[in-house]
């Protein structure tokens, strides 16, 4: 069981990162269920510590790993928007133009998010693959800690 938690096939990965974007997301989104962040970004971490360091893996892919997490962590969260349909406060929309509005702007603003966080990863694969993150493994722990305070702290503290 222990060999499990490698991060080491594609397949657990996805699974990892995927499992962990549900819990932030459902931590973020009901703050009862605040306690969650405490292991929700666990599986996050067990993909990511494994394949930074990795120069073997190359860091477009480091990309679209933060790309997959970010965005099924984000999907749930801007569902707001299809609650603003259908939209009253625009005056002569069709129910149709109304529909195509809501998903371009749920889909879009994930999309939009997702894109552009994902490069806060690669800022943490050059600290883990670089000489100043091999020497001073504090920047490593300092980035990861930021990153994940600014994922649980994006409902909470007014984001």
């Amino acid at each position: 069981m222990r060999g499990f938690f490698i991060a080491d096939k594609r397949w657990k990965r996805f699974v990892f990162l995927f499992v962990s974007a549900i819990l932030t997301a459902i931590s973020v989104a009901y703050p009862k269920l605040g306690f969650l962040n405490w292991v929700s970004l666990v599986p996050l971490a067990l993909v990511f510590l494994h394949i930074c360091p990795d120069k073997k893996v190359k860091l477009r892919h480091v990309y679209w790993y933060a790309f997959f997490f970010l965005y099924v962590y984000y999907l749930p969260l801007f569902t707001w928007f299809l609650q603003l349909y259908p939209f009253p406060f625009i005056s002569e929309m069709t129910k149709g133009y109304a529909i195509l509005l809501a998903a371009v702007m749920w889909l879009g603003s994930t999309l939009l998010e997702s894109l552009v966080f994902a490069f806060s990863f690669l800022l943490f694969a050059f600290f883990a693959r670089g000489r100043a993150g091999q020497k001073y493994p504090v920047l490593n722990a300092m980035h990861w800690q930021g990153f994940g305070l600014s994922l649980s702290g994006y409902k909470h503290f007014g984001g």
